[in-house]
């Protein structure tokens, strides 16, 4: 199960401590474990057990030493119900229950939560967070409540309301909880039911210092966010040594009134996360309930890895979870669940959709601020193949511009080699020196570069020119025909022709979207958060993409322009990946050579692209999950270390999930989480 963490109050004066310790020395002993090694056994998530076993307090109270201080050990799984925890804390953390406040709460939107991330992860603050190596980890725990209890209190608050006073604050109370009982009400008789509602966000930090700073931006950033108004949060002490235990709803007295119930369609998109099981590292995210471990509890996984596969299933369609049935492919919902990880980092994120053009709508309406958001159609010709991109906020020097004319020289000899009829692509043959060559001669005498740059770098404008003003590729083709003429020279006379070929003939002719200038949209594609590139309407004449250059040119084209706008833990998902199979190779070489620690995730929607994807990729992966419920899993079984009896087992449930992580592997029935 690999390490995961538990929680340890760290004022070393409670009373909760002395009971611990004794629970200790009886661990150790019955354990026959090592002196100094301690071992336990995760208790039930029921509160009352929780108080009786000494792991809670019976209420809360606020202690005057270090009272938001919780230090996380190292847990390892031994055998059963055992862990056995180390000795020495790997950071601190703070527990922070996010509250509603009565009277304005109903000022809230529904999708309060996504403001809530938005504005605390993202833009300042998440840079913030990120220089101070602070994780955040959104909990929330639902109780569904009883429709006739529901239905009594309304009634109470009703004649409570009858006989209170006309003060200004007490109307405000009234018209808030008459707006809000009402809705109640509706959501019942339409069928709905009604939950009492808790969250919190857990905070993890290097040492007390960046904790404090972490837990001030929060609450300024709560403060000043309009949108927001009404929500709060409180230091949570309660819940004290065990990881991520959710005990229910965080029902305070003062908000009985309205603000923990709430109708299912407004918990279901204040959904915000769940971590209590799984793999139980910090900034874990729940995605459901474990079914395939010795203890059943929410499965919560961090799906932030180096390298995932997300496989769909083709037979339904659809994604089927907990709580409903969503109409996109499992594969798509869960590239979003995952989406959404990154995102709530401040990371970058970019789709590369080969398969189906429905794919790219599903991702899309992942719930952010559109003006994160861009995505491009490269059919409609956005892109000047010859033209490099930089980032407005890019300063090039001369040393910068030196070490980025090569490799822009050496991605446009790799694109045009996806039209040349061998097999390996060389970076030394006759052909790449003779494009080498034609493309710099080209670039000098448009002025766009020099080759004493030291002394003409006002003549070097590769990187400045606008885009209107840039040559296009059918400049480059007449520059070839030109030179073909003049050259007397055996070897590069050969090239020059093949050169010709392929620009002349093989491009011009038959993918007008490649001959073009480059759109300003593209400026908004390199600034963007979250961006979708649409293959699928280049994939006319061929049911295979793998057959089709104009594709992978433009794959490979994209990929070189974007990766120098991306950092170190930004993530790239390539959808129906098996369709670019001959270009898998270059894509590993590419995004190895950026020398940016980028993330990839690849999804198929079907066990058959799936297995094609897994022998086109060299690599191990660190997260599969697969899509169990009546789908068609064998040829996956071997080479993801799958279970055949689970898999029989719960291919009949809907929502069955497989996961394997480098630690394990779990069966899981998935949540609605988005």
């Amino acid at each position: 199960m690999g390490d995961v963490v538990k929680l340890k109050p760290s004022n070393k004066k409670d009373k909760h401590q002395t009971v611990e310790k004794k629970n200790k020395k009886q661990d150790v002993k019955s354990s026959g474990a090592k002196k100094n090694v301690r071992t336990i056994n995760v208790p039930t998530n029921n509160k009352p057990k929780l108080v009786e076993s000494g792991v809670m307090r019976s209420h809360n109270f606020m202690p005057t030493f270090r009272p938001t201080m919780i230090e996380i050990m190292p847990l390892t799984h031994k055998s059963g119900r055992t862990y056995e925890i180390g000795n020495k804390p790997i950071c601190v953390s703070a527990m922070l229950k996010l509250v509603l406040l009565t009277i304005e709460t109903t000022e809230l939107t529904d999708e309060w939560s996504i403001l809530l991330w938005n504005s605390v992860v993202s833009g300042e603050n998440a840079s913030r967070l990120r220089d101070l190596n602070v994780k955040l980890t959104f909990v929330r725990a639902f109780e569904r409540e009883d429709n006739d209890d529901v239905r009594g209190n309304v009634r109470g608050r009703r004649r409570l309301a009858l006989f209170s006073s006309e003060g200004e604050d007490n109307k405000k109370l009234q018209n808030a909880s008459k707006a809000h009982d009402i809705q109640l009400i509706k959501a019942i008789d339409e069928g709905s039911c009604v939950v009492s509602f808790g969250a919190e966000v857990f905070v993890t930090a290097p040492d007390e210092g960046a904790l404090e700073e972490a837990v001030d931006i929060i609450r300024n950033q709560l403060r000043a966010t309009s949108e927001l108004q009404g929500l709060s949060y409180e230091l949570d002490i309660n819940r004290q040594p065990y990881p991520y235990i959710t005990y229910g709803p965080n029902k305070l007295a003062k908000n009985n009134h309205i603000a923990l119930h709430q109708t299912a369609r407004e918990a279901a998109t204040t959904a915000l996360y769940v971590d209590s099981g799984g793999d139980r590292k910090p900034g874990a995210e729940y995605i459901g309930v474990s079914k395939g471990k010795h203890i059943d509890s929410y499965a919560a996984y961090d799906l932030k890895n180096p390298y995932s596969l997300f496989v769909g299933n083709d037979t339904t369609n659809q994604t089927t979870t907990l709580a409903s049935t969503h109409n996109e492919p499992s594969q798509l919902y869960l590239s979003k669940v995952a989406s959404r990880a990154y995102l709530l980092e401040g990371k970058s994120v970019v789709h590369f959709v080969a398969d189906d053009v429905k794919h790219v709508d599903a991702l899309r309406s992942i719930p952010i601020n559109d003006n994160r958001k861009v995505t491009v159609d490269v059919s409609q010709g956005l892109l000047n193949l010859l033209q490099p991109i930089v980032s407005n906020t890019e300063t090039l020097d001369e040393n910068r511009l030196r070490a980025r004319f090569a490799p822009h020289i050496d991605n446009i000899i790799v694109l045009l080699n996806q039209f040349r009829d061998v097999k390996d692509i060389s970076m030394n043959d006759d052909f790449a020196n003779a494009t080498t060559q034609v493309l710099t001669d080209f670039f000098i005498g448009k002025k766009y570069w020099h080759h004493d740059i030291t002394h003409h770098m006002n003549e070097v404008t590769l990187f400045g020119t606008k885009y209107s003003q840039f040559a296009k590729l059918e400049d480059f083709g007449f520059y070839i025909t030109q030179h073909r003429t003049r050259n007397n020279n055996e070897l590069m006379t050969k090239a020059l022709n093949e050169l010709n070929t392929i620009v002349n003939t093989r491009i011009l002719t038959t993918v007008p979207a490649l001959n073009t200038k480059t759109s300003p949209i593209i400026d908004e594609l390199v600034k963007a958060q979250y961006r979708i590139i649409d293959l699928t309407a280049m994939n006319t004449q061929s049911s295979s993409m793998a057959a089709n250059p104009s594709v992978n040119l433009m794959v490979i084209a994209y990929l070189n322009m974007l990766l120098p706008n991306l950092s170190n833990g930004d993530v790239i998902f390539f959808h129906g990946f098996s369709r670019l199979s001959s270009i898998a190779k270059v894509i590993d070489t590419i995004i190895a050579n950026s020398g940016i620690n980028i993330n990839v995730v690849y999804t198929e929607k079907n066990q058959a692209s799936a297995v094609k994807t897994l022998d086109t990729i060299d690599h191990q992966l660190d997260l599969a999950m697969v899509d169990v419920y009546e789908n068609r899993v064998e040829q996956l079984v071997e080479p993801l270390g799958m279970s055949a009896v689970y898999n029989d087992g719960l291919s009949s449930l809907r929502g069955s999930h497989f996961i394997a992580t480098r630690e394990g592997i779990d069966y899981i029935l998935l949540d609605s989480i988005i």
